[in-house]
C-alpha cells in the first residue's frame, strides 16, 4: 500500500469536484501560504456557464482537510503557530473586505470580486472574475527571450498610466495595495494591465507582540513599510514608491537598492538618479525625473497623489501664475507700441495746423507706403527756414492737442486692455465640470451632499484652477464622509464616486401599545451598556435608528402589560428591520375557575329558537367564595343520564329537555390574547359559548373557549 504524504498541496480540493454547490473545479492555479486558488466553471443550469477564480483560505502548516472537505486546525499547534494562523485569517478577510469595497465601483484595471462566502467547509471563499492574460513578470521574460526586453516610452506609459489610475481609485476609497510588483500585475488580452492580489492591503496590531504586523516584498516596499511604528505612516505614498520601483525596473531591467539599505545608509544613499545614468537619450526627461522623485526616501518629497505622478510622467502641468504674468507683460508691450504709432500719426495730421504752414509743405504726388507703419517717402522735400520756424512756434499748440487726443485714446485703450486681460486670465483658469455620484448598498434615508459648506443640488459643479474643494456627504443610516479634493485631482477624475459604509440601521417595532417605555441595551464583550436612541411613533409603529453591527436587546414596560425582554438582534448598516411583539396584559384580579359564583335565577322556559339577550350574560364574580360541593344524592343517576342522551339524539340540535336543565346551567369561559378571562351562562351549552365569545371580543382579538361546565342553577 502506498503511503500518503500529507503535503499542503495534497489537501487541495480535487479537480472535477464540486465546490460551494455552484462551481466545478477545472484546475488548481496556485498554492500559497494563505491557501489555494482554483479555476472553476459555474454549473447552474439556468445561468450561462462562466469561468471564475475561487480563493480558498487554507493556510500552510496550520490546518488539515477533514472527511467532509472542511478545514480543521491541527491538534498540536504552538502558541506562535496559532497566532500566525489568526494573522493569516485576518489578512484573507481584510483582502475580502477591501475588494468588496472596491468592487462597489468597478475599475477596468482592478480585479473584480463577485462574492465572499464565509463559514463554508469551516473556512472562507472569495469568488473573483476571471481575466485571460499573463503576469507582467512572465510578459517581460518572454520579451527577453525574443530579444525585445527594452521598452519604449509609449509601452511604459501603456502599462504604468492605467495602474496609477487604479492606485488613485483605491486611494479615494481609503485603501492601499502595498504590494505592487510584476507578479501582482496581469497583462490582459487587450494589452491593458490589471492590479490583483490585495492580501497586503491591511495592517494589523498584534496584541501578543505589541507590534504592527504586515506583509510586503522587500525589493518593492517603501521605507515606512519595513518597520511600522504608526499605522498612519503607511498610505498611498507608499504605493507611489512601489510604482517608482516598478518604473525603475521597466526602464533599467534592474532593481534599485532596497529601502532597508537606503534607510540604513541615509547619508550615503546608494541610490543613483536615473538622470545621472545613461538613459536620457532613450527615455523622456520628464519620465526619469518623475521616477527619481517617486523614489524619495522621505514621503514628503514624493508626489502627493498618484495622479500628480501620472501628470509628471507625461509633462502635464497646470497653468501657473507666472505664465499669466508673462502673458500680461507681453500684452502691455504690444499695447505701448500701438499707442506710440497712433500718437505719431496724430502729431503729423492734426487739424489745428495753420493753413499757411500746410500750403508751404510741398509733397510729391506719388507717395509710397510700406507695411502701413513706415514713414512716407518722397523724392522732393522742400522746406524753407521760414516754414521750420512757423512749425516751431506752433509746436506747443500741436502738442497740447495731441496730448488731449492721446489721453482720450489711452483711456479707451487701457479699458480695452483691462477687458482683454480679464479674458486672458479667465481663459487660463481651466473650468472643469465635476459630477458627484454616491453609491449606497441600499437606498435608505435622504443623502445630503455639500461642497465647501453649500448644498450640492445640481447634476454638475464647476471647479477652478488653484482651488481646493471640501466635499461632505451625510446620510442618517451611514457614517458621514468628509474629503478634500484639489483642482488637479478633480481634473484627473471629473466623475467622483463615493461609497458610504459602516453606518446605521433602522428598527421598526409593531404590535406594541402606545405609551410603552422602551429600554435599549447593547452587549459588547459580555458587557451590557445602555443606549438612548431617538424613538418616534408613527402609524402604530415605533421607529428607532441604531449603530450597525452592535448586538442589542430591548425591555418593554407598560402599566397595563407585563414587562417583556426581547432576544438579542443585530442590525446591518443601511438596512431596516421590522419586529412585531405581542405583550401579555396584567390580570387585575386572578380568579380561579373553582370560585365562580353562579347568579341564581328563576327557571325560564326556553323555546327552540330562543334569541340571545345581553341580560343573559353573567360575568364572573370578583368575590372569593368556596365552590359548593354537589352531594352524591343530587347527582343525576346513570339511568337519567342515559335518558338525557337518548332524548338528545332524538331532538338532534335542540336544547336539552326542560326536565333535565331546569336545575342546572352551562358556564363557559373565554379569553383573548393579553386580556382577562370572561364567563357567560345559559341553559344551552352552544348559546353559552356564543355569548362568552361575543363578550370576549369586546376586550381583544384571538378569543377562544377555555372550558364549559354544568353547575346548579
Amino acid at each position: 500500500m502506498k503511503k500518503t504524504i500529507n503535503t499542503h498541496l495534497s489537501f487541495a480540493l480535487q479537480v472535477g469536484s464540486r465546490v460551494l454547490d455552484k462551481y466545478r473545479i477545472l484546475k488548481i492555479l496556485n498554492n500559497t501560504e494563505l491557501g489555494f486558488d482554483y479555476l472553476v466553471e459555474s454549473i447552474d443550469k439556468e445561468a450561462e456557464k462562466r469561468i471564475y477564480i475561487i480563493k480558498e483560505f487554507f493556510p500552510k502548516e496550520c490546518v488539515i482537510r477533514g472527511a467532509k472537505k472542511q478545514m480543521l486546525l491541527k491538534a498540536s499547534l504552538s502558541t506562535e503557530e496559532l497566532l500566525n494562523f489568526n494573522f493569516m485569517r485576518k489578512m484573507f478577510k481584510g483582502e475580502a473586505k477591501n475588494l468588496t469595497k472596491i468592487s462597489t465601483i468597478e475599475h477596468p484595471n482592478i480585479v473584480k470580486l463577485i462574492e465572499v462566502l464565509e463559514n463554508r467547509n469551516n473556512t472562507t471563499y472569495m469568488v473573483i472574475a476571471y481575466e485571460e492574460g499573463v503576469f507582467l513578470s512572465e510578459y517581460l521574460e518572454k520579451r527577453k527571450k525574443q530579444g525585445l526586453r527594452e521598452l519604449s516610452n509609449e509601452e511604459i506609459y501603456e502599462i504604468v498610466n492605467p495602474l496609477l489610475d487604479a492606485v488613485e481609485h483605491i486611494y479615494k476609497l481609503g485603501i492601499h495595495h502595498l504590494d505592487i510588483k510584476p507578479e501582482n500585475i496581469l497583462i490582459k488580452a487587450d494589452g491593458s494591465p490589471l492590479l490583483i492580489r490585495f492580501h497586503a492591503s491591511t495592517i494589523f496590531y498584534d496584541e501578543y507582540s505589541k507590534k504592527y504586523r504586515n506583509v510586503y516584498t522587500p525589493e518593492y516596499a517603501s521605507p515606512e513599510q519595513i518597520a511600522v511604528e504608526n499605522i498612519s505612516e503607511v498610505d498611498h505614498r507608499s504605493d507611489i514608491y512601489s510604482m517608482g520601483v516598478l518604473l525603475y525596473y521597466l526602464i533599467t531591467d534592474t532593481l534599485p537598492p532596497k529601502a532597508a539599505e537606503r534607510k540604513k545608509f541615509r547619508k550615503d544613499d546608494p541610490y543613483v538618479s536615473l538622470l545621472k545614468q545613461d538613459f536620457a537619450d532613450k527615455y523622456d526627461i520628464s519620465l526619469l525625473e518623475a521616477v527619481d522623485k517617486a523614489l524619495s526616501i522621505s514621503k514628503k518629497y514624493r508626489f502627493k497623489y498618484p495622479n500628480h505622478f501620472k501628470n509628471a510622467i507625461t509633462s502635464i502641468k497646470p497653468v501657473s501664475k507666472q505664465n499669466v504674468e508673462k502673458e500680461r507683460k507681453t500684452t502691455w508691450y504690444i499695447v505701448g507700441f500701438i499707442v506710440s504709432i497712433v500718437a505719431f500719426f496724430l502729431y503729423f495730421s492734426g487739424e489745428d495746423l495753420d493753413e499757411e504752414v500746410k500750403s508751404k509743405i510741398s509733397l510729391k504726388s506719388d507717395v509710397e507706403v510700406k507695411d502701413n507703419t513706415k514713414s512716407v517717402l518722397s523724392e522732393h522735400k522742400t522746406v524753407s527756414h521760414e516754414i521750420k520756424s512757423n512749425i516751431k512756434e506752433n509746436t506747443v499748440k500741436v502738442q497740447e492737442n495731441v496730448k488731449v487726443s492721446t489721453n482720450s485714446l489711452l483711456e479707451t485703450k487701457i479699458e480695452a486692455v483691462n477687458i482683454k486681460q480679464k479674458t486672458l486670465i479667465t481663459a487660463s483658469i481651466n473650468e472643469v465640470e465635476i459630477q458627484i455620484d454616491v453609491k449606497l448598498p441600499i437606498a435608505i434615508g435622504k443623502t445630503k451632499i455639500k461642497v465647501n459648506g453649500k448644498e450640492y443640488s445640481d447634476d454638475k459643479m464647476i471647479v477652478h484652477s488653484g482651488e481646493t474643494y471640501e466635499i461632505s456627504i451625510e446620510n442618517p443610516y451611514y457614517q458621514a464622509l468628509n474629503v478634500k479634493r484639489t483642482y488637479d485631482e478633480l481634473l484627473a477624475f471629473p466623475m467622483q464616486y463615493f461609497t458610504l459604509v459602516q453606518g446605521k440601521g433602522k428598527l421598526y417595532l409593531g404590535g406594541l401599545p402606545k405609551q410603552t417605555q422602551i429600554k435599549v441595551y447593547s452587549v459588547e464583550e459580555n458587557k451590557t451598556k445602555s443606549l438612548s436612541p431617538e424613538i418616534a411613533y408613527k402609524d402604530n409603529m415605533y421607529e428607532m435608528i441604531f449603530p450597525a453591527g452592535k448586538k442589542i436587546y430591548m425591555i418593554f414596560e407598560n402599566k397595563l402589560y407585563k414587562s417583556h425582554k426581547t432576544e438579542s438582534i443585530t442590525l446591518e448598516h443601511g438596512k431596516a428591520l421590522t419586529q412585531t411583539y405581542s405583550l401579555e396584559k396584567k390580570d387585575t384580579v386572578d380568579i380561579p375557575e373553582e370560585i365562580l359564583v353562579p347568579v341564581k335565577k328563576e327557571k325560564v322556559p326556553v323555546e327552540e329558537n330562543a334569541s340571545i339577550h345581553k341580560s343573559d350574560i353573567i360575568i364572573e364574580a370578583k368575590k372569593r367564595i368556596e365552590k359548593k360541593k354537589v352531594s352524591k344524592d343530587k347527582q343525576p343517576t346513570r339511568r337519567n343520564v342515559s335518558k338525557t342522551k337518548k332524548s338528545n339524539k332524538v331532538q338532534k340540535k335542540k336544547e336539552p329537555a326542560e326536565s333535565n336543565t331546569s336545575d342546572h346551567v352551562w358556564y363557559c369561559n373565554a379569553k383573548a390574547i393579553g386580556s382577562q378571562k370572561v364567563s357567560a351562562k345559559h341553559v344551552n351549552k352552544e348559546v353559552a359559548q356564543q355569548m362568552a365569545i361575543r363578550e370576549c371580543k369586546r376586550n381583544g382579538s384571538g378569543c377562544k373557549i377555555l372550558n364549559c361546565f354544568l353547575l346548579n342553577n
